[in-house]
């Protein structure tokens, strides 16, 4: 298959691939695709642990502020469909970052973004990675709440590496519009359990880039961590 009806996606114009109208839409239909994407999922669901991203019952201006932030959510990646276990454990509507054309453009999976709400980017066109940021841009101002964003680019198949080290644009487009970072992780055992875990917020717009970026990459180990752990644990597996 090609979903050759997708290639207006490639645009580097934000205003055409998306609408204001279109991303109502897409919020409205949220819990339809996520639904239906967990039920084609090949994998059993456990969430061990989800902090809130935001403030319950605001009551100063600052926590009413606080809460308007746009959410960009920073998962790990590691397997095919750890997007749809992010995207389920993110809860809220998020559209999402894609980088890879072949998988977007020659699956289903390309459907299945485009219908959830999407920005492509090709990461190989230094046009198109630029444009990305005007798209996420121009989406937070049409009414886009939160982005989903996978820092490490890549699936990480390091043997001893927890995080790859993460590419900078993640930290760029936080910076650019007042986003806070919340950080996810999954794993999964033997393609049976995806076990996933967000952590709370991180606010790095008054932090130095390399240091927010290894202020996050050391939030994401920790809870990648904190899930081998727990796997351990159900499985017997002393310490």
């Amino acid at each position: 298959m090609y979903n050759k009806c997708l290639e207006y996606l490639l645009s580097n114009d934000s205003d055409d691939v998306m609408s204001k109208g279109g991303i109502e839409f897409r919020k409205f239909i949220h819990p339809v695709v996520i639904r239906v994407g967990k039920l084609l999922g090949p994998d059993k669901y456990m969430l061990i642990k989800r902090e809130p991203e935001r403030i319950k019952n605001p009551k100063t201006i600052e926590e009413i502020e606080y809460n308007k932030r746009p959410i960009i959510y920073a998962p790990t990646h590691g397997f095919k469909d750890d997007l749809l276990y992010s995207l389920y454990t993110a809860k809220n509507h998020a559209y999402i970052l894609f980088g890879s054309l072949p998988q977007f453009f020659n699956t289903f999976d390309g459907f299945s973004a485009w219908a959830n709400g999407v920005y492509l980017v090709d990461r190989d066109d230094r046009n198109s990675r630029k444009a990305s940021y005007d798209k996420i841009r121009r989406g937070f101002e049409l009414g886009v709440e939160n982005l989903l964003w996978f820092p490490e680019g890549v699936w990480n198949k390091s043997p001893n590496l927890l995080v790859l080290d993460l590419w900078n644009g993640i930290i760029k487009a936080a910076k650019e519009n007042n986003a806070l970072l919340v950080p996810i992780a999954t794993m999964t055992v033997d393609d049976k359990i995806c076990y996933s875990i967000q952590d709370s917020p991180i606010d790095v717009c008054d932090m130095d880039s390399k240091e927010a970026k290894i202020f996050l990459r050391d939030a994401l180990a920790s809870i990648k961590w904190e899930i081998m752990e727990h796997i351990a644990s159900v499985n017997g597996i002393s310490k």
